[in-house]
């Protein structure tokens, strides 16, 4: 019994489908190399050109060394000011509308509650004895100025001693 599909097989055969195949793929395979050839010289295309800048050492420097590589960042430096006055809710009130008059640099502004002031620092908290900054997870106090400077009080040196002073005028 013979079976009709082997004899396709035949190693005469083979030989000439392999002829064929290998023929029918080289010429595939230099139309599309000849293809993609000619498309380039018939739209030529530049590469994109990435103009890197180099960095300033020292700059560079500075800036790898302000990182904090082997522990957690210091604080922020606080802020030098005075509270000259506040605006307090009462106790039981959430202390999110109050607001701080204080003097930083020499200039007199006010701090509302839940604002960055000009040093970066956020006013937090309002206190009847004082406020509360926060920059980052760092927090700072800062009472409330009461001392006899004139100059932080409002007035002058023209001001009435306070009742109940022991003075000999």
């Amino acid at each position: 019994m013979r079976l009709k599909f082997l004899s396709e097989f035949s190693p005469d055969r083979l030989s000439a489908w392999g002829r064929t195949l290998v023929a029918v793929l080289t010429w595939a395979g230099l139309g599309l190399w000849l293809s993609w050839r000619l498309a380039g010289w018939a739209m030529p295309m530049k590469p994109p050109v990435v103009a890197w800048s180099q960095p300033d050492p020292l700059s560079a420097s500075e800036a790898v060394a302000s990182h904090h590589w082997f522990g957690t960042q210091p604080p922020p430096e606080p802020p030098a000011l005075v509270v000259l006055g506040v605006f307090a809710p009462a106790e039981e009130r959430p202390s999110s509308i109050g607001f701080a008059v204080v003097q930083e640099a020499g200039q007199t502004t006010r701090w509302f509650s839940g604002r960055d002031g000009a040093s970066g620092w956020t006013l937090t908290e309002v206190t009847a004895s004082g406020i509360w900054l926060q920059r980052g997870e760092h927090r700072q106090f800062y009472p409330l100025h009461v001392g006899a400077d004139a100059t932080f009080a409002g007035g002058g040196s023209d001001m009435p001693p306070p009742p109940g002073s022991d003075s000999d005028e």
